[in-house]
């Protein structure tokens, strides 16, 4: 193998202005491409260049990730891009200008399927400027809050479309050769799995980027959980990996969440769970030095060296029978966050029924009204009334356990 020199990894994390419309990127794309510029001159006097930079989950349009129910994958398109596109190209050419990969986050639009699918995908960008890997959030639509689809709801059509001689784990979690090490991505819900990046590490990854909207009581120190820090070190020791794992910094003008509702704490762990930098709350920009060769070295000590050691026959037997089903979407994606909670509430309660041996019905959450002002989404379509929203969530959770309240 071609010996890589250490180098610094910089995670920006950003101040995100929450879009509404794809023309909108434009004031985040242009900030974050400073901060490109800022990140390489920032190193240079450092002894070691940055040669990679690693941007949070939705760092170009901002999220509303479902704070307001009556959003629609319609709102979600609008801000959607596509991959390779006018916005990965824009980035590329800071990436070819400082020398630099660059990796971020963006929800994107395939009209390769029709109807055309949002995906939530992350993507590497060489220092050539062109995007040479994409890995697309397995655990997306299995979370209560997003709309973008997994590849696993279409799951069949999806290996017929781009996993031709490839396994289903060499398909969902790719691994990108390059020239600072291998590099694989994760994304924010990812990280609550163990499962992605363990197939991404058997895939070959040394390097997983982890962009992330990750919000707090779960990140800061004060709230006690401190999950955050936990699932990312976790992450890089169980799979001797460094872990690059940017968040926001702070959102502005978002409508249903507070400034700081993403707190921060980008972080980069090494091989054997070593926080190297964390960074405060806010704009930020925080390096830590990667060294591919020590990490390769510590894969060939026979003491703690995981990944040779896992007995997979022991384990194969509980993978077998299905707990969350994939595709449950195949003809068309969920229009509301809420029509994603049938799925999750059907396969919680079959799962914990099985396990206690009685039926287990989900605690629903509470499902407060909005008031008819408090959008800023102008276009809402017409027949997403609270009215319907409070039918969708008493099919998910039944009519007993619907509990819709007024503020």
């Amino acid at each position: 193998m071609e010996k890589i020199e250490p180098y610094n990894a910089v995670i920006i994390q950003p101040k995100v202005i929450v879009t509404f419309q794809r023309k909108e990127i434009k004031k985040n794309l242009e900030r974050s491409e400073e901060l490109i510029d800022a990140a390489a001159m920032w190193c240079s006097p450092m002894g070691l260049p940055a040669r990679l930079v690693a941007f949070p989950e939705a760092f170009l349009h901002g999220t509303g990730m479902g704070m307001d129910l009556r959003l629609t994958l319609r709102d979600f398109k609008k801000t959607a891009i596509t991959i390779p596109g006018e916005e990965t190209d824009s980035l590329g050419e800071r990436a070819q200008a400082n020398r630099t990969y660059v990796v971020g986050h963006s929800y994107e639009l395939d009209k390769e399927w029709s109807p055309e699918r949002l995906f939530s995908t992350a993507f590497v960008i060489s220092p050539e400027g062109k995007v040479i890997m994409k890995y697309r959030k397995v655990n997306v639509s299995n979370s209560p809050i997003e709309l973008p689809d997994s590849p696993c709801e279409v799951l069949d059509e999806y290996m017929r479309k781009y996993g031709k001689g490839k396994t289903i784990t060499e398909t969902l979690f790719p691994v990108v050769k390059t020239r600072i090490g291998n590099i694989g991505c994760f994304i924010c819900f990812d990280g609550f799995f163990p499962e992605p990046t363990r197939c991404l590490a058997l895939n070959g990854a040394e390097v997983l980027v982890r962009p992330t909207a990750y919000m707090d009581p779960w990140v800061s120190h004060w709230g006690g959980i401190e999950a955050w820090q936990l699932q990312n070190r976790m992450r890089a020791f169980e799979n001797r990996c460094y872990v690059v794992a940017p968040n926001i910094g702070e959102w502005v003008n978002a409508p249903h969440m507070p400034s700081m509702w993403d707190p921060g704490h980008s972080m980069i762990a090494d091989p054997e769970g070593r926080v190297l930098c964390e960074a405060s709350p806010g704009e930020n920009m925080v390096a830590a030095v990667i060294d591919i060769e020590r990490l390769r070295m510590m894969r060939r000590y026979l003491g703690d060296n995981l990944l040779p050691l896992i007995w997979t026959e022991a384990y194969a037997d509980a993978y077998k029978k299905t707990i969350f089903p994939p595709n449950q979407w195949p003809d068309r994606q969920a229009e509301t966050v809420i029509d994603r909670w049938e799925k999750i509430v059907s396969a919680t309660e079959k799962l914990y029924s099985e396990m206690y041996g009685e039926k287990i019905d989900v605690i629903p959450p509470e499902l407060p009204e909005p008031r008819p002002t408090s959008s800023v989404y102008a276009d809402f379509r017409p027949e997403i009334t609270w009215s319907n929203i409070v039918e969708q969530y008493r099919k998910a959770f039944g009519e007993k356990l619907a509990r819709p309240r007024k503020p």
